[in-house]
Order: structure tokens, then sequence, then C-alpha cells
């Protein structure tokens, strides 16, 4: 797969160029250069936005952290929610530990721990609480919810994604026979 990747991926390259055209990384990285390149820009846009607020901090990647560095230079009203044990877009290049390193690179940082979850039952989140624990990182804080005890947790192990979804329909159906 990856010799297939080095050669697909200049031809790929070569054809946005003639087309005039950008993908998504292609875009960050522009940003990233103009920020970081371009002080009057970026004094503009930072006097412009002087509060950023970043969603899943955890799911940035390196390009889009260094955009939010440059943002909050002149004033840095920077707030950012995430935890580095739901990073789920490690494909994309998301780095958990941009959300670690957040203490270090903006020191006057107050971090407020949300560990109270109003979705999930005990179990799950208990379940939740055990399997992060084995993380290298430590968490926080403890999770907790007032939700009730719930059904037992299962685990459920499927051969690939077609078996999975097929799975997962079946369940639906038999739930949705049985009323529940």
């Amino acid at each position: 797969l990856e010799s297939i990747v080095y050669q697909v991926f200049p031809v790929y390259e070569e054809k946005v160029r003639q087309q005039n055209a950008v993908d998504f990384d292609d875009l960050l990285l522009h940003v990233v250069r103009l920020l970081e390149d371009e002080t009057i820009i970026r004094e503009q846009l930072d006097e412009h936005f002087q509060f950023i607020l970043v969603d899943e901090y955890q799911d940035t990647n390196h390009a889009q952290y260094r955009i939010v560095q440059a943002m909050s230079q002149l004033y840095p009203n920077l707030c950012a929610t995430g935890d580095p044990d739901q990073s789920i877009y490690g494909w994309r290049g998301a780095r958990p530990a941009n959300i670690t390193a957040f203490e270090r690179d903006f020191p006057s940082v107050h971090i407020v721990s949300l560990d109270q979850n109003f979705r999930s039952t005990q179990r799950i989140v208990r379940c939740a609480g055990e399997l992060i624990s084995h993380n290298r990182r430590p968490h926080r804080g403890q999770f907790t919810t007032d939700n009730p005890e719930g059904d037992p947790v299962r685990i459920v192990v499927y051969e690939d994604a077609d078996e999975e979804a097929a799975g997962i329909a079946s369940e639906i159906q038999q739930l949705v026979k049985t009323g529940k």
C-alpha cells in the first residue's frame, strides 16, 4: 500500500496544481505559511479575532495547532475543549499531544476538568475509567455520573466492518421486533 501511495501522490499533487486547486491539507498549510510569514496580516487577524475557541483540541493536527498558536499571540484569549483519551482522528494526523502540551504552550491557562458524564450509565462510566487508567498519560480526575447502574457492558468482536454492520443491523432488527 505504501509503495502505491508513493507512486500516486506525486501524480495527484501535479493534477491539483494543474487545476490551480488545493485540498484540505493545502488550505491549512497555506494559512500556516501566511500567518508565520506575513506579520502584518497575522496581527490584523489577531486583532480582529481576539477570542478563539477550539473544540475537540485533541483532534487537531500540527498545522491546525500552528494556526491556533499564531492567531493568539497578541490576545492569548484562547479556550480549548478536549480530552486526550478520546482522540479518534489519528488517521488524519490528529495529535493528542497537542492538548497535553497546551499548559506548557499557554502558561496562563486555567484547566477545568469536566469529569461528570451526563449520557452514559454508571457501568459504562466505570468501564471507561478502568480502560483509561491503563493509558500511559495520567487522567486528571475521576469519571462520575448520576445516571442509573444500567445493563452489563458487553464486548462484541467482529471479523471486519461488513460483519460489524450486519451484526449491528441484525441486533437493531431484533430489538425493534421485541419492542425494545
